[in-house]
């Protein structure tokens, strides 16, 4: 838990003055948090949930560290829920990043096959986990 708040003090000091982060202090925080698996979901938690994080941004980022992807239901969530993070059960959990014209785009940290299919009454019952950021 220290080393992700020191690598977090070094993200907010690397941030321009524009409000969002740069994309090479996202790629240096990325890379120190790609292991193990238990730091890198509390360390994706706490980028998804600044507010001066693009949501462009921490697409890239996710994507480059191999993180899944997939779209779900626009009923799951509204406008102003973007991004949030949707607590899922055993601590896991999906950051819902933006609208597209087939749903919502989803990144599953623990997702490293790409391969696992949630059904729409699954992402329902989630509903009510969900965590506004």
């Amino acid at each position: 838990m220290l080393a992700v708040a020191l690598v977090w003090m070094r993200v907010l000091q690397a941030q321009p003055s524009s409000g969002f982060c740069g994309h090479r202090a996202l790629e240096r925080w990325m890379e120190e948090i790609k292991s193990p698996v238990k730091t890198r979901n509390e360390a994706l938690a706490k980028l998804a949930s600044r507010p001066l994080v693009s949501v462009d941004a921490l697409s890239r980022s996710l994507s480059e560290v191999g993180v899944a992807h997939r779209v779900v239901s626009p009923e799951l969530l509204n406008s102003e829920t973007v991004p949030a993070i949707l607590w899922l059960d055993r601590g896991h959990f999906v950051v819902v990043l933006s609208r597209s014209a087939r749903g919502w785009m989803v990144f599953d940290p623990d997702d490293s096959d790409h391969s696992r299919s949630w059904s729409e009454d699954r992402l329902t019952a989630e509903r009510g986990k969900l965590a506004i950021v």
